[in-house]
């Protein structure tokens, strides 16, 4: 919802409908950028308290 607000544009609140915007709008280049951020972001978190 913040990076959607910030860039005023429904990006998604799932990974699919995430990813089905990135590959869709291309054109989107820092939207895309932030959008990877936060899925790595998420998954580094989702790792560590699955391995720590």
């Amino acid at each position: 919802p913040f990076v959607s607000a910030f860039f005023e544009t429904n990006v998604g609140l799932d990974y699919e409908s995430i990813a089905k915007f990135w590959v869709a709008n291309g054109k989107h280049s820092a939207l895309n950028t932030v959008n990877a951020a936060v899925l790595w972001c998420l998954w580094k978190y989702r790792n560590s308290i699955i391995f720590n």
